[in-house]
């Protein structure tokens, strides 16, 4: 179908989650993403997966709310970013709000090591009124006024490797030395993101923390 030009429609949960029915003639997990990938073939509008399955990608325009990291919830050692390296040159993406996390700069970085475009989530109205909300008091962070600067600083910066290497598949992420990954594009590009709290030498070239 001829996609409409301009217009973006958000799935939300559908191209990420499979609902199953156990009941005699229910359907099961295959049959739910098959059905699902049949009725977005059809639809004529941008798609904008949120942290999509496999079964969705084909149909997308975009992505977002992809994870730079595991959740930790079992012993690893490392990440390594798989998804990233699939999906980088064919649709663009973008990863979690940064603003949500413990420690933003760290997370800046890990979409700059795994060639994320950088996502936040901002309220214009003054964000102490949800401290008091359980259910939406991650949003405490994301203050308009308080983010407006730093946002604006981080793109600069993202755009510069973005204009480069958005259209070049990821070829390599390696952690080179302890704390420093070296990113390499198809296209030659290559970054290096330095975690450590010092600058570190690498190759010749001095990567500041």
């Amino acid at each position: 179908a001829k996609k409409a030009e301009g217009v973006q429609l958000m799935l939300g949960d559908y191209g990420n989650t499979l609902y199953t029915d156990f009941t005699e003639n229910g359907y099961r997990r295959f049959d739910m993403a098959e059905a699902i990938a049949q009725s977005l073939s059809g639809v004529s509008v941008g798609l904008v997966g949120d942290n999509p399955n496999f079964y969705a990608l084909p149909y997308l325009s975009d992505a977002v709310n992809i994870p730079t990291s595991t959740t930790e919830y079992d012993i690893v050692d490392e990440t390594v970013n798989f998804y990233q390296m699939v999906l980088h040159g064919l649709i663009p993406y973008g990863g979690r709000a940064i603003n949500r996390y413990g420690n933003p700069t760290q997370e800046y970085l890990r979409c700059i090591a795994s060639g994320t475009t950088p996502n936040y989530e901002l309220l214009y109205e003054n964000s102490s009124r949800l401290k008091e909300n359980e259910e939406i008091d991650s949003y405490y962070g994301g203050n308009y006024a308080s983010w407006k600067t730093t946002i604006a600083e981080d793109y600069l910066k993202y755009a510069a490797l973005y204009e480069k290497s958005y259209s070049a598949y990821i070829e390599e992420i390696q952690e080179v030395q302890s704390g420093l990954v070296r990113t390499v594009y198809s296209n030659g590009v290559c970054s290096l993101v330095n975690f450590n709290s010092q600058d570190v030498q690498w190759d010749g070239k001095t990567v500041p923390a």
